[in-house]
């Protein structure tokens, strides 16, 4: 396994409005031209050229939370919480990767959302969500920061994801802390120019809400909260930092919402709990299929329902989802080969198993058939998040606590010849 530093030897400081910039390339001009550049097909294509290694790890000059790939692939944006609070801007070209600037965040970038036009990065940041300007990011050419909205006053809202409409209409943030799901109608804070956000109103979720995802036709909204303590629910889950101690709380729930009340009337916008095992974390759901997969880290399980079992569709009150173990306390999960198969970060962020970090790889359609995934390959120090990029060619991976970004080329180190399983995925 290859392993690749971007941290360069010195940098440069340039402080701009309320951010610092700490430019590690000089010169604006060969930075603006890369960035023209990648509007073509050619660039595209140079910017999503193979790393040597199918198993690239990069170190990072902090603890990553989320990567994000630009829709062409020529950047990536990678929130790190410590020792600074910032966001690594990193150029990726002909194989390679190149750290371009970091941009400093008032509170702890956490979960980042691309808007689908491409133009706005969205950054759940604890006590804030900061929206920031793409094409000033990758140019350097002034604050790139347009906005903050926070809860405010005394509370800390933990505010860790957010996720944002096809229409990149309304902005949906979990705030872990609070037990709330915020709604900001981005298309009005956009037209004011940042200067008012417009907030839609709050969701009452749950326990430490976290993952978001959306419904193929876009009607509801799934969230995963780590408990559920209003329900009535029995205490069936262990502290996960020790699964041998005695049930002390219910298990979690993926809460489904009304997107047509979400977006006009919050506080009546949840129509059900779906038991969904302990501390269920991140839910991705497949469009091709219809699918929806969650990760149950105190339960060390992949989950999966169908969209129609979760809206009630189906006349079940409370479907249980088929279930397939996968690794110790999985967290990130991400969908490949169009769908069919689910990549779960199975991340031992509590250090309670004899496997350690590694990446599980899934056949969707065998989850509740199968007792093991087709294959693992190995990671390192609490690997969080798993993104692909928009190619489905390469999964990028935030190895927290080990500080770096694995970068996994899907058809070399996944289904590549003597790899034991001959798929070849497709753009």
């Amino acid at each position: 396994m290859a392993t690749q530093t971007i941290i360069p030897k010195q940098r440069s400081v340039a402080a701009a409005g309320s951010y610092r910039c700490r430019a590690l390339l000089p010169g604006v001009m060969l930075v603006t031209l890369l960035w023209l550049a990648g509007a073509t097909a050619v660039h595209a294509t140079e910017c999503n050229r193979a790393m040597a290694s199918p198993l690239v790890h990069v170190t990072l000059p902090g603890s990553p939370f989320t990567a994000l790939p630009s829709a062409d692939g020529c950047w990536l944006f990678v929130s790190l919480t410590q020792p600074r609070p910032e966001v690594a801007v990193i150029a990726r070209a002909n194989g390679g990767l190149t750290l371009k600037r970091m941009v400093s965040l008032p509170g702890w970038p956490m979960g980042m959302e691309l808007t689908h036009d491409g133009t706005l990065l969205i950054v759940a940041d604890g006590p804030n969500v900061v929206f920031l300007d793409v094409g000033r990011l990758t140019t350097g050419n002034s604050n790139p920061i347009l906005g903050y909205w926070g809860v405010g006053g005394a509370s800390r809202p933990g505010s860790i994801y957010v996720n944002v409409t096809a229409d990149d209409r309304y902005v949906f943030v979990s705030n872990e802390a609070l037990g709330t799901i915020s709604v900001i109608d981005l298309a009005r804070t956009r037209r004011s120019g940042f200067a008012r956000m417009q907030v839609v109103g709050s969701i009452a979720a749950g326990v430490g809400p976290l993952g978001l995802a959306f419904s193929s036709d876009q009607r509801f909204l799934f969230a995963t909260v780590l408990s559920v303590k209003d329900r009535g629910w029995s205490n069936r889950c262990s502290p996960e930092n020790d699964p041998t101690a005695v049930a002390d709380h219910p298990e979690g729930a993926v809460v489904v919402v009304d997107m047509k009340l979400a977006t006009t009337n919050p506080g009546a916008s949840v129509l059900r709990r779906v038991p969904a095992g302990c501390s269920p974390a991140r839910i991705v759901a497949s469009r091709e299929t219809g699918k929806v997969y969650v990760t149950v880290r105190g339960s060390n399980e992949l989950l999966t329902f169908t969209e129609r079992e979760l809206a009630g569709s189906t006349g079940v009150a409370d479907p249980r989802g088929k279930a397939m173990a996968v690794g110790q306390s999985p967290v990130g999960v991400a969908l490949v080969d169009s769908g069919r198969k689910v990549v779960v970060a199975g991340s031992d962020r509590f250090h309670t198993g004899a496997a350690g970090s590694a990446l599980y790889v899934v056949d969707g359609a065998r989850v509740g058939v199968d007792a093991m995934p087709l294959r693992s390959i190995p990671s390192s120090g609490f690997p969080r998040e798993i993104r692909t990029t928009a190619d489905g060619r390469t999964l990028l991976v935030t190895n927290f606590d080990g500080g770096s970004l694995q970068i996994v080329d899907l058809e070399r180190a996944l289904w590549g010849p003597g790899r034991g399983h001959h798929h070849r995925l497709h753009a």
